[in-house]
């Protein structure tokens, strides 16, 4: 028998290219997870050592992450669903020059669902500071769309990295003060010029 490993079928990978270019289509301009990302690198050291696979030169683990956070994304969405959570992705919507769109917002309560994906480490929880992304952008869907409170789907993909180093699901609910979301943007609308000037 013959066994040949390849790097990444070529054809599948142009479909799934294309795939991830059409389901990206969004308003021209400053998006939230731009800021985001540019957040996370201007804190430099202070944030950790991070491995953000959208700065991976294999296009192939880019494409991948995208693939499964979507995958975990709309089975969150089914469940939340089965269980008689109605809800909805609504359109992007424009606050201060930057474009935000949430997961998921429900239809009967003030929520906010945010799914997320991650190879980070479980082990602290949010007090773990490369996990503090998933707070920024999540509050600042709660002050956009005027809700109360944050639930964030976490799937820590390997765990603990540790003795429990398989998948685990934790969700984590925040219930923000006026005062937090209005702290909250402040830094995105500062980060925002920054990013627009090249600051750092």
């Amino acid at each position: 028998m013959t066994t040949l490993e390849l790097a990444g079928d070529l054809d599948v990978l142009s479909r799934l290219i294309a795939v991830r270019e059409t389901a990206m289509v969004r308003p021209p301009g400053l998006h939230q997870s731009a800021i985001v990302s540019y957040m996370v690198k201007s804190l430099g050291a202070r944030y950790g050592t991070i491995t953000d696979p959208e700065d991976d030169d294999d296009p192939t683990t880019r494409h991948l992450y995208w693939v499964l956070g979507q995958g975990w994304e709309q089975t969150v969405k089914d469940a939340l669903m089965a269980s008689g959570v109605a809800g909805f992705t609504p359109d992007p919507v424009q606050v201060d020059g930057i474009w935000l769109t949430p997961d998921w917002l429900r239809r009967r309560s003030p929520i906010v669902d945010e799914m997320k994906y991650t190879t980070i480490s479980m082990r602290e929880g949010l007090d773990n500071p490369k996990l503090q992304k998933y707070v920024w952008q999540g509050l600042a869907y709660c002050r956009a769309y005027d809700r109360r409170v944050l639930k964030l789907h976490v799937c820590f993909a390997c765990g603990d990295w540790k003795a429990h180093a398989f998948p685990h699901y934790r969700v984590f609910t925040l219930r923000p003060t006026p005062r937090d979301l209005d702290e909250n943007w402040r830094r995105f609308t500062i980060n925002a010029k920054d990013l627009q000037e090249g600051t750092v």
